[in-house]
């Protein structure tokens, strides 16, 4: 039996969004153009409006997880982590 990438990530003491898991189980298997696109549109979207920094560029998160779908959800769910952490904390 596969593990999703929530329970590998939950053994390292490491969880991750429940949408990864069902990123995984949609489109990571397959590389689908569509979740791609939608990536993509969250990806500009935390680029515009989240502050700088919290979002490696395309080019690091391939060197550090590979070109995969779950790779580019992972380091989008971190930028909104470490963007909702920063606006925290400006309180």
């Amino acid at each position: 039996m596969h593990k999703t990438p929530t329970a590998i990530q939950a053994e390292r003491g490491n969880p991750v969004p429940h949408i990864l898991a069902k990123l995984y189980v949609g489109a990571v298997m397959k590389n689908d153009p569509d979740c791609r696109a939608a990536l993509q549109l969250i990806r500009m979207t935390i680029e515009e409006h989240c502050p700088p920094g919290v979002l490696p560029s395309e080019e690091a998160v391939n060197a550090t997880f590979g070109p995969t779908l779950l790779g580019e959800a992972e380091a989008l769910a971190k930028a909104i982590i470490a963007t909702v952490e920063k606006l925290a904390g400006a309180d």
